[in-house]
């Protein structure tokens, strides 16, 4: 082993070394990939194999890491109903559309809202659902619309005035 300067008579109990060590940075997924400290392991492991770097949890691609991330973050989105606290935007309105506000709002109400808002012409899809206002890419759920918007997909924004979901918000806070 050149970083711990020993010898081994088999190559089994070199790999028994360096599994052992912790002079070792190790990938549990690749083969025998040894990194010289644990930030060089963590940021393989995050940037190769979509790891959480909190948890550990391993993620298919990496949009699913980064939505992941949100239960690391501080809650700073509010329930309009119940107060109660949430990563993000998405997250309230999944909120309420799975029914688990003690308000009684549902998914019902939400699509009934967002069809009621004057800015709907822009994320309903004719043919049922919502659709994204800048890339046109449907969605079944106003929260899975809301996630899109949060992630990197695309340049659609809810920080503006006049944006159609920020529309929708201002609409929802007062509708419920």
């Amino acid at each position: 082993c050149f970083r711990c300067e020993k010898s081994y008579k088999t190559r089994l109990a070199w790999h028994q070394h360096i599994a052992d060590s912790c002079r070792h940075n190790m990938c549990p997924k690749c083969d025998w990939l040894d990194y010289d400290t644990e930030e060089e392991l963590r940021e393989h492991m995050t940037d190769e194999h979509n790891s959480c770097c909190v948890c550990n949890r391993c993620f298919t691609c990496p949009s699913g890491l980064k939505n992941h991330h949100l239960v690391h973050w501080i809650r700073t989105a509010e329930c309009y109903s119940c107060h109660g606290s949430f990563a993000s935007k998405s997250a309230v309105i999944l909120h309420l559309e799975q029914g688990a506000c003690e308000s009684g709002v549902r998914l019902q109400h939400i699509d009934y809202c967002a069809k009621a808002c004057h800015s709907a012409q822009w994320y309903l899809h004719a043919g049922g659902g919502y659709k994204c206002p800048t890339c046109d890419w449907r969605f079944r759920f106003m929260s899975a619309l809301v996630q899109h918007v949060e992630s990197d997909s695309c340049d659609e924004a809810m920080r503006w005035k006049n944006d159609p979901l920020a529309i929708f918000f201002r609409f929802i806070k007062t509708s419920i």
